[in-house]
């Protein structure tokens, strides 16, 4: 399992990075499915470390953060608007 560990472990150190964090999300919602942009988000609230202090920053209970990501999570985009800054990102529309 060690190979699963430095991918996971590489994987995080680069989401810290807000170009590298934009570029996994925007290609996660590329495929059109919801679970696969959800699980990106959740990829880079995780690179972040403290999920209490971001959900904090963001103004989001930490109870609430941890399910609008889960598998049957379904965020509002006002809560994803309140989030996306703590990261260091932003929302954004680009024609197709």
């Amino acid at each position: 399992m060690k190979a699963y560990k430095d991918y996971r472990e590489s994987l995080m150190k680069r989401l810290k990075d807000p170009k590298e964090a934009a570029a996994y999300i925007n290609a996660a919602s590329e495929t059109g499915e919801q679970e696969d942009l959800l699980v990106a988000i959740r990829n880079v609230v995780a690179s972040h470390g403290n999920v209490q202090q971001i959900a904090q920053r963001a103004h989001i209970p930490r109870t609430h953060l941890y399910s609008m990501f889960g598998k049957k999570g379904n965020p509002e985009i006002g809560t994803v608007n309140r989030l996306l800054p703590v990261l260091g990102l932003r929302f954004a529309v680009a024609p197709v």
